[in-house]
């Protein structure tokens, strides 16, 4: 300390443990969490983007006739055309589930139950019309993201 009782940036520990929350966060706003429920959103986005790519991979030819048709209008009620349209958006919008669930487990340490109940209602009726499909993953990491709810209540 100085003569006038100002502590100086040499006079602190090197390292300072991490402050606590009483749930057992840390107090700069992150939450405990299970691996599992670390992992779920990441796996979300990565089907998000497996979805997204695929779309124009497999579905190029489509994208070629919207773009032939002009775009505005360009689908033109074709059902290949309108495949590769829904099939794009349901990347993104796995993309959202993906982001909303990261920002969740990084905020409380659960994924929200809405974001497994979603899974598991798409996947779940996917894989009854569509058997042969992506539906299946979908239909898994809705079961794991109750699982990993499971497991954080009961550490609670």
């Amino acid at each position: 300390m100085t003569p006038d009782n100002k502590i100086r940036p040499t006079d602190a520990p090197e390292s300072v443990p991490p402050i606590r929350t009483a749930e057992g966060g840390l107090a700069n706003g992150t939450a405990p969490m299970n691996r599992m429920a670390r992992w779920i959103p990441w796996g979300i986005i990565a089907t998000a983007f497996i979805h997204t790519v695929y779309a124009f991979v497999t579905m190029s030819g489509a994208w070629g006739d919207i773009v032939d048709a002009g775009v505005f209008n360009g689908i033109e009620k074709d059902a290949e055309r309108e495949a590769a349209v829904w099939f794009f958006y349901a990347g993104i919008g796995l993309l959202g589930f993906g982001t909303f669930a990261l920002k969740e487990v990084r905020a409380t340490g659960r994924i929200p139950l809405q974001i497994a109940l979603y899974l598991v209602g798409i996947g779940g009726t996917m894989v009854v019309v569509l058997p042969d499909s992506g539906g299946w993953m979908l239909l898994v990491l809705g079961a794991l993201t109750l699982v990993s709810r499971r497991g954080a209540a009961d550490r609670r």
